[in-house]
């Protein structure tokens, strides 16, 4: 498609937008995109900058700039990266925590002010280094216009040039944490330093605006490595003395040239091999003699291990909680634990624990944003059931579902489900919960044409047989796409259902 074609379609897309909160970063992507919203809305446009420890240096100020320079809105949110959980262990994760967060916070900021809208900048060649940060705006409803009408990177750079705007010539970026490998641990002072000795490598190299030059000092621990562009090589090893001396004043104790040169994600170079060593060790785990912990389970399942309160005393699930916090675990649920044990849980937490005492479900940490169209219903027989329903409600909201509540709608009263039956079409799964006979399951079946979990729940008389009969029915259900968890296993139903909601998103 020719490049005009793509901008009148840009602009009819925003034109349609009402108002929008821009994130804009002040590269050339969310350059361009700021100003055709603001030729398309106006002052109805406000460009967002993130500040935060992430940025290297003059970017903010850079992009107040650009935003005078073009008359457009411009307003500045502060950002603590090391306030979101997990975030200074520096999991492979990293990046899509960060961004997750960073987007709740930005959406909160829009709605806060009126927009109607979160824009941002991706285009059709952003891939690779940008997967997880795409993934997670994705999730998050935020809209990305140059991708939706296929501008790549050269002609947004080629419409930046028509326009005679410097963004044209801005070099790619990235935040200064994707220095630094993962498993070394982040900090403030860890990613101050980066910034500024890559600021006095620019100086040192010069010559045709130190700005324009990429420039990469990668911190292996003591050790700094600087990539730089190609054509800058052979300048930089004339001069590595000079450049190891700063970067020595800066703190670290070696300096080396990447004869490679720069290139985006050249620490994702050493994850094949990490990920080897990781699997050829085992899962990774802390022993505290009482329990050994599964640190490893977020990168293979997806999500944190989770701690089976019942038989654990509080003193044992707070230490538990401490040692998950340390090693950034989050969000963890705690199920079937009672509100003495969720306040020794809560010391242990910090501010960010939830309990749920229907449920008897705690939660450290907060729950992911749920992602679009990643709906449930959750459905069950009596108020006797609600329970086991809400522990699998809970849980796969801190997945990142949302979930529809249908409760008490039992067959002895067939007409109360049927006249919610709508309530359970149009979602991805539904989990059916149940004691006595069971039929709950097998009804619901037959009326939906999406999955249904079917949770046998221990309420009943005698003949239940604690939730034997309701699990016994539910196996033999004869409604097709019906399958059964153990009795009493919301938590279980919810993980399920997640997963089914989420589909290739749940990874």
């Amino acid at each position: 498609m020719p490049l005009q074609r793509k901008i009148d379609r840009l602009r009819a897309a925003l034109a349609d937008a009402g108002s929008a909160a821009v994130a804009f970063s002040g590269g050339a992507d969310s350059s361009f995109l700021l100003l055709e919203a603001h030729r398309a809305l106006g002052r109805r446009a406000v460009a967002v900058t993130v500040r935060s420890a992430l940025c290297p240096s003059g970017d903010v100020d850079a992009a107040a700039a650009f935003c005078r320079t073009i008359g457009a809105a411009h307003e500045i949110l502060d950002f603590d990266p090391f306030a979101v959980p997990g975030f200074a262990a520096n999991g492979p994760d990293r990046c899509y925590t960060c961004k997750r967060a960073m987007f709740s916070a930005l959406k909160k900021f829009a709605a806060e002010r009126g927009l109607e809208r979160v824009i941002e900048g991706s285009n059709a060649d952003d891939d690779g280094d940008y997967r997880p940060g795409r993934r997670a705006l994705r999730e998050l409803g935020a809209e990305s216009p140059l991708r939706d009408a296929g501008f790549s990177k050269a002609e947004i750079r080629d419409a930046l040039r028509g326009e005679g705007l410097d963004a044209a010539s801005k070099p790619p970026a990235a935040c200064l944490a994707s220095r630094v490998p993962y498993g070394e641990r982040l900090s403030p002072e860890l990613l101050a330093r980066i910034g500024r000795a890559e600021d006095v490598v620019r100086a040192i190299l010069g010559g045709g605006g130190p700005e324009r030059l990429q420039v990469r000092v990668r911190a292996h621990g003591a050790a700094a490595r600087v990539e730089t562009d190609p054509s800058a090589i052979a300048q930089a090893a004339a001069k590595c003395r000079e450049i190891s001396a700063a970067l020595k004043a800066e703190g670290f104790a070696y300096a080396s040239l990447d004869l490679d040169g720069y290139r985006t994600g050249s620490l994702n170079e050493t994850l094949p091999a990490q990920a080897a060593a990781a699997e050829s060790a085992g899962p990774a785990g802390v022993d505290m003699g009482f329990a050994n912990i599964d640190i490893d389970r977020l990168r293979r399942q997806g999500m944190c291990e989770t701690v089976y309160g019942e038989g654990k005393t509080a003193a044992q699930i707070a230490a538990i909680l401490r040692a998950m916090r340390e090693h950034g675990q989050a969000p963890v649920l705690v199920t079937r634990i009672d509100a003495a044990k969720s306040a020794a849980a809560a010391e242990a937490a910090g501010p960010d624990w939830e309990y749920f005492p229907e449920a008897r479900l705690g939660r450290m940490g907060a729950p992911r944003p749920a992602a679009p169209g990643a709906e449930i219903a959750v459905v069950c027989g009596g108020t006797s059931d609600v329970p086991v329903a809400e522990e699998a409600a809970l849980t796969a909201e801190t997945l990142g579902c949302a979930a529809r509540r249908v409760y008490d709608v039992g067959v002895a009263g067939i007409h109360r489900l049927l006249s919610r039956v709508e309530t359970l079409r149009g979602v991805r799964a539904v989990v059916a919960v149940a004691g006595m006979e069971g039929a709950l399951a097998s009804v619901v079946g037959g009326l939906v044409r999406c999955p249904v979990v079917a949770v046998p729940t221990s309420v009943g008389y005698g003949a239940s047989f604690g939730g034997l009969a309701a699990l016994l029915a539910m196996l033999n259900s004869c409604a097709a796409g019906t399958a059964a968890v153990n009795i009493d296993n919301g938590f279980g139903a919810g993980v399920l259902a997640a997963r089914i909601a989420l589909r290739e998103d749940f990874r």
